[in-house]
C-alpha cells in the first residue's frame, strides 16, 4: 500500500515539474509579445516588422535564460551578457525600421536609459 502512495506521489511530482517547465517558454513569448505591442504603439510597426521583432525578442529572452544559467550567480558575467544581447538586439531591430521609426526608437531608448538610471541607487551612500 505504501508503495502505491509513493508511486502516486512521484507521478504527481513529475507532472507538476513538467507543467512548471512548459510554462517558461510561454512566459518568454508573452513578455516578448508585450514588448512588441508597446513598440507597435510607439512606432506604428507593420505586421512584418512586428513578427520579425517578436522573433528577435523571443530569441533574446531564450538567450537570457541560457546566459543566466551559465553564469550561475556571477553578476558581472550576467551584466556583460545582457549588454551584448541588448546591443545585438537593438542592431537587429534598427535594421528593420524606417528612418522615421529610427528617430522615435532612439528617443525611446534614451528615455528608457534615463528612467533606468534614476532607479539605480548609488552604492555605499545608504549608510552615510
Amino acid at each position: 500500500m505504501a508503495a502505491r502512495g509513493a508511486v502516486r506521489l512521484l507521478l504527481l511530482s513529475l507532472l507538476l515539474l513538467a507543467l512548471v517547465r512548459s510554462s517558461a517558454p510561454a512566459q518568454e513569448r508573452s513578455r516578448a509579445a508585450e514588448r512588441v505591442k508597446h513598440l507597435n504603439e510607439l512606432l506604428a510597426l507593420t505586421d512584418v516588422q512586428s513578427r520579425q521583432i517578436l522573433e528577435i525578442l523571443t530569441r533574446q529572452d531564450a538567450a537570457a535564460a541560457r546566459d543566466n544559467t551559465a553564469a550561475k550567480g556571477n553578476r558581472r558575467a550576467q551584466a556583460k551578457a545582457l549588454k551584448a544581447r541588448v546591443t545585438a538586439g537593438d542592431r537587429e531591430i534598427e535594421a528593420l525600421l524606417t528612418p522615421e521609426q529610427l528617430k522615435k526608437y532612439a528617443s525611446y531608448k534614451k528615455a528608457r536609459r534615463s528612467e533606468l538610471d534614476t532607479r539605480k541607487r548609488p552604492r555605499g551612500t545608504e549608510y552615510e
